[in-house]
């Protein structure tokens, strides 16, 4: 661990109380789980109520790792508590009893997520396990922010559907627990923890959730919390005490077609491949991960030619959709597929639809990234700057596709509408602003969701074997940055090229990712090119060979590749611009440069180049920033809020229960529209689960008539050439190569 934390306070001292009473066979693996936390300053405080069995022999054993203990006889599990926490001393307080486990590393999550957030209370993960193995995940679904007491008091509706916390999975500063009180009420047998989390929220508790386990809850025979019929009479009898002195009505009956679980098809342009494509994979992956059943479907494939893009793909596409019987579309980038804007209204009006954006397409005429550009505000028109960019539209066509797309926010009935970032939902916030002022009418607010990483992929490894097995040097200062084309300004390279030949570093060895087109040399000394690279551990590999990972896009509205270098304990630079500050924390995953110019740039890897200890940190703190902030489980939670404000547009509404399977199964591979319409492609490289081809398209060809005016056809849409040319036998056993390579690999 680093000396500090990022700010550089001291580690703060977090206090454990462990009430205990017979639970000899337990005991010793909750103390091993605290002490194998290495946390710089913990205080564990064990209160046992006069065991019988081994416990005290175990205390005894390691009485050098606690702060105090006794056994003694005492008035119960609450009454041990509170003697607990009249020993404690610390900043951060929880109790953990003594059949649970702390999860590794769960200390230092913790004081990051106090120290990043500023709440008065976190709440984790609880893993239940059984016999050694872990069975389920619990992660509350309460949103960041006060700690809601009506919804607490409402047990039906909330508490007892799972909405709230597993009580070791919380932990709470020492001030607000003096503010409540300074103590749990010793008249409640079972729910003490519910009793304190309502002073808490009482006293004006602010809570942040973080999506890594803390805990892991042991489920066993002899627990107390098996008597599921008392606990909940003592809570019924407590909630109505409380609502009577607050002077609340009676809680609301149970909501109606409350849903459980989801089917979702998730829909986008080109499958799981480039950035959005894999930010809308890992979104799935996040829902998968919650138990809700995934339809992975896309519109076709890359490089569309212009015959293909004329196909009347569109008016099939809600049907199609219709076929899955889904409870929600979620939507992903669809411009690289030329889909018209009016056909996602369509989709919005037929089912409940969740849009995700990634960049700013929805809310522009034409383009992806608007470059300072206000125009869409008022009205992209024929004027717009820079048509014949990515992605590319007539003139002529601007206007009316800025309009569609305006219509759909404003009237779509049933459509939300989620961002990548607290960025780009400000952007979405400022069109509905706009909107909103000229058309006199509200307009519904966006929600902002997080993109998830698959931190057992993206992990650290040891720097020099990877340097080994790719070939670099092990001796040298190594910078890793992408790059596909320099035409594209958006990405900044030419501003690196110029940082890296001002800082003139004799050791520093540039690392290229990114399949360069070669029309405009990149003119670096000691250049190592990789290529564009489908090898996702290859990818992990080069993070983890880098010192450094550099990334200057003048425009971004997150940026994915931070959060995964910081996975890998790698610290990233770049510029402080749109969505960038989120995915990569200044001072904590990285250095964000103090202006956007090359001299600024090579000024924040200068100050990592000449600290070698402060590049260390950056990668251990980074780690456990994105472990907090990027899991799939912290991207579950904040897509389950955006489910279910579309399921609420339909009259129903989401149990609010976070259940998430600690080892789901690979995703279901995903079906391609234009395959259904027959259009076929050959094998290619793409990540995890995208299927390649099928038989349709030559039963396609022997039934279409294709007519363009003054255009002849190439010999591959001629239907007798085309069967000409392909043996179907050939192809079918190719097909059968390759879905038992892909069954054999899912197994594995």
């Amino acid at each position: 661990m680093p000396a500090t934390l990022p700010s550089g306070r001291a580690w703060p001292r977090i206090s454990i109380i462990t009430p205990s009473y017979n639970q000899g066979q337990y005991i010793e693996q909750t103390l091993l789980s605290v002490v194998n936390q290495n946390y710089p300053d913990v205080e564990h405080i064990v209160m046992d109520g006069g065991s019988k069995d081994a416990t005290v022999a175990v205390l005894e054993k390691y009485s050098s790792h606690l702060t105090y203990w006794v056994s003694e006889k005492d008035g119960g599990q609450s009454n041990a508590i509170n003697k607990g926490f009249t020993k404690a001393t610390g900043e951060i307080v929880t109790w953990l009893n003594s059949d649970d486990l702390l999860a590794p590393g769960a200390l230092a999550a913790m004081a990051m997520a106090f120290e990043e957030s500023g709440a008065d209370m976190v709440a984790g993960i609880c893993q239940l396990h059984r016999d050694g193995e872990i069975f389920d995940q619990h992660l509350t679904s309460c949103e960041d922010g006060p700690l809601p007491l009506a919804e607490l008091l409402d047990l039906e509706n909330h508490w007892m559907a799972g909405q709230f916390f597993f009580q070791p999975e919380v932990f709470f500063k020492r001030d607000l627990l003096i503010k409540a009180g300074g103590k749990v009420n010793e008249n409640a047998h079972w729910s003490m923890d519910f009793e304190l989390w309502v002073r808490f929220a009482q006293a004006g508790a602010m809570l942040k959730v973080i999506g890594r386990p803390i805990v892991q809850f042991r489920v066993h025979e002899e627990q107390k919390t098996q008597d599921l019929a008392g606990f909940k009479n003592e809570l019924q009898t407590l909630i109505g005490g409380i609502r009577q002195s607050l002077g609340m009505p009676d809680a609301p009956e149970p909501a109606l077609r409350r849903k459980t679980k989801l089917r979702i098809v998730f829909f986008n342009d080109l499958g799981f491949r480039y950035g959005a494509g894999i930010g809308h994979q890992r979104l799935a992956l996040a829902a998968w991960m919650a138990g809700h059943e995934v339809i992975p479907v896309s519109i076709g494939f890359d490089n569309l030619t212009d015959i293909e893009k004329a196909m009347p793909f569109e008016e099939k596409i809600i049907p199609h959709l219709l076929s899955h019987s889904p409870d929600v579309v979620v939507v992903g980038n669809v411009h690289s597929a030329s889909l018209d804007p009016a056909c996602l209204k369509r989709i919005a009006e037929t089912l409940p639809t969740v849009v995700v954006l990634h960049d700013s397409w929805l809310l522009t005429g034409r383009c992806a990234y608007r470059g300072g550009c206000a125009k869409n505000l008022t009205g992209c028109d024929e004027s717009c700057p820079t048509s014949g960019e990515y992605p590319k539209l007539e003139p002529s066509r601007v206007a009316p596709a800025w309009s569609a797309k305006m219509d759909l926010i404003r009237t779509a009935p049933k459509l939300v509408l989620a961002a990548n970032s607290e960025w780009t939902r400000r952007q979405i916030d400022a069109t509905a602003d706009a909107l909103q002022a000229h058309a006199g009418s509200p307009v519904r607010r966006p929600l902002a969701i997080r993109l998830g990483v698959p931190l057992d992929v993206f992990r650290p490894l040891d720097r020099d074997s990877c340097r080994e097995k790719l070939g670099l040097p092990k001796d040298k200062f190594i910078l890793l940055f992408s790059c596909s084309n320099l035409a594209d300004k958006r990405k900044g390279v030419d501003h690196l090229i110029e940082a890296i030949r001002k800082l003139d570093f004799p050791d520093l060895v540039p690392v290229c990712i990114g399949h360069n087109d070669g029309s405009t040399p990149l003119d670096l000394p000691n250049l190592v090119s990789v290529g564009y690279l489908t090898d996702i551990e290859r990818q992990v590999m080069l993070y983890n060979a880098a010192d450094v990972f550099v990334a200057p896009s003048l425009e971004e509205a997150f940026g994915q590749v931070f959060v995964e270098a910081a996975a890998c304990g790698t610290p990233s630079v770049a510029y402080a611009i749109g969505g960038v500050p989120e995915a990569l924390a200044d001072g904590i995953v990285g250095r964000l440069a103090k202006s956007t110019d090359p001299e600024a740039l090579a000024e924040a890897i200068r100050e990592l180049y000449l600290s070698p200890r402060l590049r260390s940190d950056l990668g251990w703190w980074g780690r456990c920033h994105v472990e907090n902030e990027f899991s799939f489980e912290a991207s579950s939670r904040t897509l389950f809020f955006a489910m279910r404000e579309a399921i609420r547009l339909t009259g129903a509404d989401l149990v609010p229960k976070l259940q998430l399977n600690p080892k789901p199964k690979p995703l279901p591979t995903v079906g391609v529209l234009l395959e259904e319409l027959g259009f076929v492609r050959g094998p290619t490289s793409q990540l995890f689960w995208d299927r390649q081809f099928q038989l349709g398209m030559l039963d396609y060809y022997q039934r279409q008539i294709i007519n363009y005016r003054n255009r002849p056809t190439p010999w591959w849409l001629r239907p007798k050439a085309w069967l000409a040319r392909i043996n179907r036998n050939s192809i079918r056993k190719a097909i059968a190569r390759e879905d038992e390579r892909r069954r054999k690999r899912d197994a594995t």
